[in-house]
Protein backbone atom coordinates (compact mmCIF):
# COMPACT_ATOMS: atom_id res chain seq x y z
CA UNK A 1 0.00 0.00 0.00
CA UNK A 2 1.17 3.56 -0.93
CA UNK A 3 -1.22 5.97 0.65
CA UNK A 4 -4.34 4.84 3.53
CA UNK A 5 -7.27 7.25 2.42
CA UNK A 6 -10.07 7.76 5.19
CA UNK A 7 -13.85 8.64 4.74
CA UNK A 8 -16.94 8.60 6.59
CA UNK A 9 -18.21 5.32 7.41
CA UNK A 10 -20.58 4.27 4.11
CA UNK A 11 -18.90 6.71 1.55
CA UNK A 12 -16.38 4.15 0.71
CA UNK A 13 -17.66 3.52 -2.75
CA UNK A 14 -17.84 7.74 -3.19
CA UNK A 15 -14.28 7.52 -1.83
CA UNK A 16 -13.41 4.52 -4.32
CA UNK A 17 -14.81 6.42 -7.47
CA UNK A 18 -13.06 9.98 -6.11
CA UNK A 19 -9.63 8.20 -5.97
CA UNK A 20 -9.65 6.69 -8.74
CA UNK A 21 -10.57 9.31 -11.65
CA UNK A 22 -7.78 11.80 -9.31
CA UNK A 23 -5.49 9.05 -10.24
CA UNK A 24 -5.99 7.27 -13.11
CA UNK A 25 -4.37 9.50 -15.76
CA UNK A 26 -1.32 9.28 -13.96
CA UNK A 27 -1.57 5.80 -13.18
CA UNK A 28 -3.80 3.58 -15.11
CA UNK A 29 -2.61 0.39 -12.82
CA UNK A 30 -3.92 2.37 -9.62
CA UNK A 31 -5.44 -0.27 -7.05
CA UNK A 32 -7.84 0.96 -4.02
CA UNK A 33 -9.44 -1.39 -1.89
CA UNK A 34 -11.89 -1.28 1.23
CA UNK A 35 -10.85 -2.86 3.93
CA UNK A 36 -12.09 -4.75 6.61
CA UNK A 37 -12.72 -1.53 8.59
CA UNK A 38 -15.00 1.09 7.56
CA UNK A 39 -14.46 4.45 6.45
CA UNK A 40 -10.44 2.98 5.55
CA UNK A 41 -9.42 2.34 1.75
CA UNK A 42 -5.85 1.01 0.68
CA UNK A 43 -4.30 2.29 -2.41
CA UNK A 44 -1.67 0.74 -4.49
CA UNK A 45 -0.38 3.04 -7.13
CA UNK A 46 3.04 3.60 -9.32
CA UNK A 47 2.95 7.05 -8.50
CA UNK A 48 5.42 7.68 -5.41
CA UNK A 49 2.90 8.33 -2.43
CA UNK A 50 3.70 11.89 -1.38
CA UNK A 51 2.79 13.01 -5.01
CA UNK A 52 -0.26 11.09 -5.15
CA UNK A 53 -0.95 12.21 -1.84
CA UNK A 54 -0.81 15.83 -3.07
CA UNK A 55 -2.75 14.58 -6.48
CA UNK A 56 -5.64 14.00 -4.06
CA UNK A 57 -4.94 16.70 -1.98
CA UNK A 58 -5.76 19.36 -4.44
CA UNK A 59 -8.60 16.88 -6.49
CA UNK A 60 -11.91 18.25 -6.02
CA UNK A 61 -13.64 15.65 -3.83
CA UNK A 62 -16.47 15.42 -1.10
CA UNK A 63 -16.17 11.72 0.31
CA UNK A 64 -12.53 11.61 1.46
CA UNK A 65 -11.33 12.53 5.05
CA UNK A 66 -7.65 11.75 5.76
CA UNK A 67 -5.00 11.38 2.99
CA UNK A 68 -1.38 9.49 4.55
CA UNK A 69 1.20 8.69 2.25
CA UNK A 70 3.08 5.67 3.74
CA UNK A 71 6.38 5.01 3.70
CA UNK A 72 6.71 1.28 4.90
CA UNK A 73 4.34 -1.20 5.51
CA UNK A 74 5.37 -4.05 8.77
CA UNK A 75 3.54 -6.83 10.57
CA UNK A 76 1.30 -5.53 13.66
CA UNK A 77 3.63 -6.88 16.30
CA UNK A 78 4.54 -4.17 18.40
CA UNK A 79 8.31 -4.87 17.92
CA UNK A 80 8.41 -4.84 14.25
CA UNK A 81 6.35 -1.49 14.77
CA UNK A 82 8.53 -0.28 17.20
CA UNK A 83 11.60 -1.08 15.40
CA UNK A 84 10.86 0.02 11.64
CA UNK A 85 9.31 3.01 13.47
CA UNK A 86 12.47 4.02 15.05
CA UNK A 87 15.13 3.11 11.84
CA UNK A 88 12.46 4.69 9.93
CA UNK A 89 13.14 8.19 11.79
CA UNK A 90 16.74 8.06 11.86
CA UNK A 91 17.32 7.16 8.38
CA UNK A 92 14.28 8.43 6.29
CA UNK A 93 13.23 8.04 2.89
CA UNK A 94 15.06 10.89 2.14
CA UNK A 95 16.84 13.81 3.76
CA UNK A 96 13.48 15.92 4.45
CA UNK A 97 11.81 13.22 5.96
CA UNK A 98 14.56 11.99 8.37
CA UNK A 99 14.51 12.67 11.99
CA UNK A 100 17.39 15.05 13.27
CA UNK A 101 18.33 16.44 16.99
CA UNK A 102 17.05 19.95 16.39
CA UNK A 103 13.25 18.79 15.49
CA UNK A 104 10.49 18.66 16.88
CA UNK A 105 8.15 15.45 16.73
CA UNK A 106 4.97 13.77 17.79
CA UNK A 107 4.12 10.24 17.17
CA UNK A 108 0.65 9.60 16.10
CA UNK A 109 -1.02 5.73 16.10
CA UNK A 110 -4.93 4.77 15.19
CA UNK A 111 -4.70 0.98 15.49
CA UNK A 112 -7.77 -0.92 14.18
CA UNK A 113 -8.22 -4.58 15.27
CA UNK A 114 -7.52 -6.28 18.53
CA UNK A 115 -3.72 -6.53 19.49
CA UNK A 116 -2.23 -6.88 22.73
CA UNK A 117 -1.13 -3.06 22.37
CA UNK A 118 -3.02 -0.27 22.49
CA UNK A 119 -2.51 3.31 20.38
CA UNK A 120 -0.93 5.09 23.27
CA UNK A 121 1.65 1.91 23.75
CA UNK A 122 2.39 2.74 20.11
CA UNK A 123 3.43 6.16 20.44
CA UNK A 124 5.07 6.40 24.40
CA UNK A 125 7.67 3.66 23.10
CA UNK A 126 8.20 5.35 19.87
CA UNK A 127 8.82 8.96 21.40
CA UNK A 128 11.00 7.37 24.38
CA UNK A 129 13.15 5.43 21.89
CA UNK A 130 13.29 8.58 19.44
CA UNK A 131 14.61 11.17 22.16
CA UNK A 132 16.97 8.76 23.61
CA UNK A 133 18.47 7.67 19.91
CA UNK A 134 18.12 10.53 18.38
CA UNK A 135 18.06 13.40 20.74
CA UNK A 136 14.96 15.27 18.99
CA UNK A 137 12.54 16.32 21.50
CA UNK A 138 8.73 16.00 21.60
CA UNK A 139 6.27 18.37 20.51
CA UNK A 140 2.85 17.51 20.82
CA UNK A 141 0.75 20.69 19.39
CA UNK A 142 3.32 22.29 17.03
CA UNK A 143 5.79 19.17 15.66
CA UNK A 144 8.14 19.55 12.69
CA UNK A 145 7.48 16.18 12.15
CA UNK A 146 5.33 13.54 12.54
CA UNK A 147 5.78 9.47 12.86
CA UNK A 148 2.30 8.28 12.00
CA UNK A 149 1.40 4.76 12.93
CA UNK A 150 -1.76 3.17 11.06
CA UNK A 151 -2.29 -0.25 12.16
CA UNK A 152 -4.54 -1.92 10.07
CA UNK A 153 -5.36 -5.70 12.05
CA UNK A 154 -2.29 -7.48 10.58
CA UNK A 155 -0.32 -5.06 8.79
CA UNK A 156 0.60 -1.68 9.66
CA UNK A 157 1.58 1.46 7.53
CA UNK A 158 4.35 3.78 9.12
CA UNK A 159 5.54 7.37 7.61
CA UNK A 160 7.71 10.00 8.43
CA UNK A 161 5.57 13.22 7.83
CA UNK A 162 5.79 17.35 7.62
CA UNK A 163 3.63 18.94 9.73
CA UNK A 164 2.17 19.52 6.45
CA UNK A 165 1.88 16.41 4.48
CA UNK A 166 -0.99 15.47 6.60
CA UNK A 167 -3.92 16.09 4.58
CA UNK A 168 -7.29 16.54 6.43
CA UNK A 169 -10.21 17.18 4.11
CA UNK A 170 -13.96 18.47 4.88
CA UNK A 171 -16.92 16.56 3.52
CA UNK A 172 -16.87 20.15 1.20
CA UNK A 173 -13.88 19.10 -0.13
CA UNK A 174 -12.40 22.30 1.73
CA UNK A 175 -8.73 21.66 3.36
CA UNK A 176 -8.23 21.60 6.83
CA UNK A 177 -5.03 22.45 8.09
CA UNK A 178 -4.18 19.80 11.08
Amino acid sequence: MNLIVTCISGFEVDSLIEIEEALMDIDEKVDVKKTYFRGVLEIKTTIPSRKAAKILKNARTTAISKIIPVDMVVKSEIGCIVESAVKLAKSGVDAEHKIVKEDTFAVRCKRRGMHSFTSKDIEKIIGERIVREVGAKVNLEHPKKIVKVEVIQDRSGISILKSDELVIKNTEGILWKR
